[in-house]
């Protein structure tokens, strides 16, 4: 009877597959967030001339602001934020925008932090008086995975009409492979009212950082997968020698 496993044969399939692995396996991380913002303006009066918006110019904006942004990498780590500068734009009744960034890696590191900037502006170009209803929507998504991963999305936004610039309202959602892997965070301002005199500006503004870290390297073999494979080429031995007996 021919032994089932060839003692030559086993070991070349053995140094194939040390070769081939390096008695290791890839890893990988990876992680996404996005935020989409959307004004809508819910509704508009001149108080001196009912029915005339003709002087009132609105404008909407978004910029991924590069300049307070950062991306490090090592390896084969990776971060992808390509979010394109749109505006000024003229706006009718709302203006919508997605923020996004991601990044991944098998064999290395990725660390961003990026800021969107958003923006809707009301500029009163005349002596008549405007009120204006606004409201701004929003939706943040974050998903992290793999060995090491995690995100954030914090949002901010505020009125430029207020005295002190304070903060009007603020939003937070965090993903992570210790913990939730996949966050997701839909809510609203709510209306809010702007009134504008003769040559007057105000607007919303928001500010939104999108952070992420990630880090990925090759992980041995579990010793099992080679203790079998020894024990394999230990067994097709024993059996070859009792045959020449």
């Amino acid at each position: 009877m021919k032994p089932l496993f060839h003692s030559h044969k086993l070991s070349a399939a053995l140094v194939a597959l040390s070769l081939s692995t390096g008695q290791t396996a890839l890893a990988a991380s990876a992680f996404s967030s996005d935020a989409t913002l959307t004004y809508t303006i819910q509704s508009i009066a001149n108080l001196s001339n009912p029915g005339d918006l003709s002087g009132l110019e609105i404008l909407g904006y978004f910029e991924q602001a590069d300049a307070s942004s950062y991306a490090a990498t090592t390896g084969d780590g990776a971060i992808t934020a390509d979010n394109p500068t749109i505006g000024p734009v003229a706006v009718g009744t709302s203006f919508s925008r997605t923020f996004a960034v991601s990044g991944n890696a098998s064999d290395g590191t990725a660390t961003s932090s990026h800021l969107g900037l958003f923006r809707l502006d009301f500029n009163n170009l005349g002596s008549d008086s405007y009120a204006i209803e606004l409201a701004l929507d929003f939706e943040l998504n974050a998903s992290a995975g793999g060995q090491t991963a995690d995100t954030d999305i914090f949002l901010d936004f505020y009125r430029t009409d207020s005295s002190d610039g304070s903060s009007t309202g603020f939003a937070f959602v965090n993903a992570s492979v210790f913990g939730l892997q996949n966050a997701t965070m839909a809510d609203s301002s709510g209306p809010l009212l702007f009134n504008l005199g003769a040559n007057a500006s105000a607007g919303l503004h928001a500010d939104v950082w999108i952070n992420g870290n990630l880090q990925a390297s090759p992980v041995p073999l579990p010793a099992a997968v080679w203790l079998f494979a020894t024990g394999l080429l230990a067994f097709s031995g024993a059996r070859k020698r009792k045959t020449a007996d």
